[in-house]
């Protein structure tokens, strides 16, 4: 698997030579516009059989009694799931830097997400101190972080559980921004606390494997850390430290 490190080592090897940055910049170049061309072929044609499915339902509302149709509509949207995740997936994440306010964008992030569970028995605090220094990030890929993180919170609670609690909370550390994630839900067993950044690796039955990837790839990106502890029974913490500078 190509990693942020192997990522790296190219970097250097495209510093040495002007010969090996053109000739690697080429690759890369063509394995995106591949990988592209890819995902918008079948996009297009899930996007058919969807239709298809949806008119198929529409003129024969009787197949919706048949023992696979929903099993069948269940593996159409977690296709489309998947490729969506694919196109946030890239292990040389491009950032779209700008300095940012902390404190504001943390409140905001934190309200919206606190309206999105307004339905369930969650509970959900935040801790953002006022003074948070600003820094130079993409706050449109840490809210992407951010969010996945808290969602995750939110699917570790049990259906019938009714005392699931969520908190994120800010500060300072030395020279970093710390930004953690906690819940008291089911926790992640400690065999598959060294697999869950992998692409691909779910223990969810409807999962595609990459949130917490893209996550990584992002926070690595920013030249952070984005780190997990966990007990079974007890909950998670996912803890995020970005440079101030």
């Amino acid at each position: 698997m190509f990693t942020t490190s192997d990522f790296e080592k190219l970097q250097q090897i495209m510093d040495e030579s002007r010969q090996h940055r053109f000739l690697l910049k080429k690759l890369l170049s063509s394995h995106e516009e591949t990988l592209h061309i890819l995902r918008h072929e079948l996009n297009n044609t899930l996007t058919m059989l969807s239709g298809s499915v949806q008119f198929i339902e529409t003129a024969h509302p009787e197949v919706r009694s048949f023992k696979y149709w929903d099993t069948l509509q269940s593996d159409i949207t977690d296709m489309a799931d998947l490729l969506n995740d694919l196109s946030g997936f890239h292990p040389n994440q491009t950032l779209h830097k700008e300095a940012m306010d902390t404190s504001r964008f943390l409140r905001e992030l934190a309200v919206s997400f606190a309206a999105s569970i307004a339905h369930t028995d969650a509970e959900f605090v935040s801790y953002i101190p006022e003074n948070l220094p600003v820094i130079t990030a993409d706050s449109l890929k840490l809210k992407e972080v951010l969010l996945n993180l808290l969602k995750n919170a939110l699917e570790s609670f049990k259906p019938s559980s009714s005392a699931g609690r969520i908190s994120l909370c800010s500060s300072t550390e030395d020279s970093y921004l710390k930004l953690q994630v906690k819940d008291n839900g089911c926790g992640i067993p400690k065999e598959q606390l060294d697999l869950i950044f992998n692409p691909f690796f779910t223990s969810k039955s409807h999962g595609t494997g990459l949130g917490l990837a893209i996550a990584k790839q992002i926070i690595d990106a920013h030249g952070g850390t984005l780190e997990v502890s966990s007990e079974v029974g007890c909950g998670t913490a996912f803890t995020v430290l970005i440079p101030l500078e």
